[in-house]
């Protein structure tokens, strides 16, 4: 029996994302956020709504990977990765990430902040450490920061970032035990963060997100 060969190229792709306000000369701070496992950007972005003013705007990358939530119909979430064929989707996602704010007009005049989200988290991260765009604040909101950026230029990438961790008391992905494990180690590599607890689950609090940016 002869074996099978996998092979890869790579080819033009359609892809999409939401914006919440228009890109002038007034605009100084721009709101880069990445949505979490099984939801889609056009619906995490009302969670960003207040941030939305005439000098700042929101930008919301969408994962490449669409499905079915349940079955074979009915609601259409997105990913960013799976195990499968994991380091070309981390590729992807970080030209992806990048041709997004490209295509959106942002410059090196915008003050770019940086909004992971669960799944989210680890996607911008792994982006952040490459990117030729300057990033002013990350906020790594119900997620580990991905251990493959915690090198010495990773490091020093994130504390130049104003890094947050912010997790919620009931989070129930997040035990105290695992969060407690993950900030013990990020300070022994030298990560300079603060970590913002707050009362809620596995969600984004949006009038806490406004008192983290403003």
């Amino acid at each position: 029996m002869r074996e099978v060969e996998k092979k890869q190229f790579s080819f033009d792709k359609t892809v999409r994302y939401y914006q919440l306000g228009q890109i002038t000369e007034k605009t100084k701070t721009v709101y880069f956020a990445t949505h979490g496992y099984g939801m889609l950007a056009e619906f995490f972005s009302r969670k960003f709504l207040k941030l939305v003013d005439d000098q700042s705007v929101v930008i919301l990358p969408e994962g490449m990977h669409r499905f079915y939530w349940q079955g074979t119909g009915g609601r259409v979430v997105a990913s960013w990765m799976t195990k499968d064929d994991r380091e070309v989707d981390i590729a992807d996602n970080k030209r992806l990430l990048n041709s997004v704010l490209t295509d959106a007009g942002v410059n090196k005049n915008h003050s770019i902040v940086a909004i992971g989200f669960s799944q989210g988290v680890p996607t911008l991260c792994r982006w952040l450490v490459e990117t030729p765009f300057k990033v002013e604040k990350l906020i790594c909101w119900a997620s580990d920061i991905p251990q493959d950026v915690l090198h010495n230029e990773g490091i020093n990438i994130l504390n130049k970032c104003n890094t947050q961790l912010v997790v919620g008391d009931e989070d129930e992905f997040i035990a105290e035990e695992r969060l407690k494990e993950f900030t013990t180690k990020l300070k022994s590599v030298g990560v300079d963060f603060d970590l913002v607890n707050y009362n809620g689950s596995h969600k984004i609090e949006p009038d806490l997100l406004l008192k983290l940016v403003k």
